[in-house]
């Protein structure tokens, strides 16, 4: 849409700018159509900012060609417009309009250029474990070093592990990263359980307000997640995030037995609620 949109402007340009050549435009215009015209071609400006999706990885040859073409094209469709002989008033309304559209566009420009370069940051951060029973139990401890592999180094895509509890249930957590690739807005991951596990139940944790993950399937063999932006990418990136698995009736057991260990915590600091 906005290659369509910059082109339309580009071609208006050029058929003003000729026809202003050859002596065909020697008629001013009356302030309120040069108004009008101010405020087409500041409106077309914004909507062509609002549109452009270059994305701050993008190359700066293109990013270039966005902010200058733009304004090239604006200030040569009002310098044909302003023919000799046009009023004052007519002038100031058609230039301060192409002005003001042309300032609005870049701020436009620079803040969607700002946000995405947050989310595509946030998007290689490591996601943080959440504070869920289920996460607890399947969180082992592990090093400062592994801590960084999986941050760092963009190489490693999963890393799964199985575990056993005090009580000898069986967890199994994991870490994933999946490609995103230019065009594509929703990606699915798949972890495999070997051996198969007994009913189970599958969490996910994704802490990115730009990406929507959910547990699309799980069966007994494995589990499917599902990422989905909020629009087709525009740069090769790469989406992290944490997930954990469990037996159903066994995560029931883990919150039964919380529970019982926090009443007899309570009870041990109050001696008055044993009698109760």
């Amino acid at each position: 849409m906005a290659i369509w949109l910059l082109g339309l402007l580009l071609l208006v340009a050029a058929v003003l700018v000729v026809r202003r050549s050859v002596g065909q435009l020697t008629f001013p215009l009356s302030p309120p159509a040069l108004l009008a015209c101010g405020l087409l071609v500041a409106a077309a400006s914004i909507t062509l900012r609002l549109l452009t999706d270059d994305g701050p990885r993008a190359s700066e040859a293109v990013r270039t060609l966005w902010r200058v073409a733009p304004t090239i094209a604006v200030v040569l469709i009002a310098s044909s417009l302003s023919i000799p002989g046009t009023s004052a008033a007519g002038l100031f309304l058609l230039w301060i309009c192409t002005a003001a559209g042309e300032i609005v566009g870049q701020i436009i420009m620079q803040s969607c250029a700002v946000k995405k370069a947050e989310w595509l940051s946030h998007s290689d951060e490591k996601t943080q474990m959440p504070s869920g029973l289920a996460f607890q139990d399947a969180a082992p401890a592990r090093s400062s070093s592994e801590a960084d592999l999986e941050e760092d180094d963009l190489d490693v895509y999963q890393r799964l592990t199985r575990r056993r509890d005090d009580l000898g249930r069986e967890l199994l957590s994991g870490w994933l990263r999946v490609d995103v690739a230019p065009g594509e807005r929703t990606k699915f991951a798949h972890v495999a359980f070997c051996p198969p596990m007994r009913s189970p139940q599958c969490e996910i944790e994704l802490e990115d307000e730009f990406v929507t993950a959910t547990v699309a399937q799980v069966l007994p063999q494995g589990a499917r997640f599902e990422l989905k932006l909020p629009k087709a990418a525009t740069e090769a990136t790469s989406i992290a995030f944490e997930w954990v698995a469990y037996e159903s009736d066994s995560i029931q057991m883990a919150r039964s037995c919380h529970s019982e260990r926090s009443e007899e915590s309570l009870a041990d600091e109050d001696p008055s609620l044993r009698s109760g």
